[in-house]
């Protein structure tokens, strides 16, 4: 209980944003570190900062709601991310491992599609890799190109991706052979057995998220 008036606090009285700011400010320095003294380069490294900073607040703020989960775009043609392949498309969604959901699907004529869920997080320490992985190829796909795919812990009949205890994240890559004549896979996602209405904005998660996106930005840097 004392940890979560402690994060209220910290947001009332301004300390949760205080703090990440600063953690911000440090994500700068490995730039300025790690960089050679080049406009350019320093500009660029600058940019990428504000592109993570971008992906960690979707990630941990707008879309970190396991029990109202969103298949969104973390990276895309402004919002870099390490070597991101620029022929692929990618899509990504918060998840708890011991939940349960179920995406509906339109496969599409892209050249490949892969889901797969994942724990850990990166820039930071502890466990991490991947809990299950699913390739287009291996699904049951209806004549008329639709799918549906179980998401859980223990198996399901039919199309199954199966899930770690510890999952956080469904992660969607698309991949192009031919960019200007392929179609994307048009997937929906929704949770079984739980309210899907987003929860109102609590304090301690708030103060836990800013924090998360901080440690995501200066992890990546």
């Amino acid at each position: 209980m004392t940890d979560r008036v402690d994060s209220q606090t910290s947001v009332i009285d301004g300390t949760a944003w205080r703090e990440f700011c600063r953690s911000l400010e440090h994500a700068g320095a490995i730039v300025l570190e790690r960089s050679q003294n080049d406009p350019l380069e320093r500009a660029e490294g600058f940019r990428y900062l504000t592109r993570m900073l971008r992906c960690g607040l979707e990630r941990y703020v707008e879309y970190a709601d396991p029990l109202a989960p969103v298949l969104y775009r973390p990276v895309h043609e402004t919002q870099k991310f390490g070597v991101d392949n620029p022929d692929s498309y990618y899509q990504m969604a918060a998840l708890r491992g011991d939940c349960e959901y179920l995406i509906r699907g339109q496969r599409g004529s892209i050249h490949y599609l892969s889901l797969g869920t994942y724990y850990g997080d990166y820039g930071r320490p502890g466990r991490s890799g991947c809990g299950g992985l699913v390739e287009a190829s291996q699904l049951q796909i209806e004549p008329d190109g639709s799918f549906i795919l179980h998401v859980s812990q223990h198996e399901k009949p039919g199309n199954w991706l199966p899930m770690d205890p510890d999952t956080t994240a469904l992660i969607v890559r698309q991949n192009f052979l031919d960019k200007a004549n392929e179609e994307i896979a048009k997937l929906s996602i929704e949770i079984i057995g739980q309210p899907s209405s987003p929860l109102p904005l609590d304090a301690l998660r708030f103060a836990d998220s800013l924090q998360s996106t901080a440690q995501f930005v200066a992890g990546t840097a």
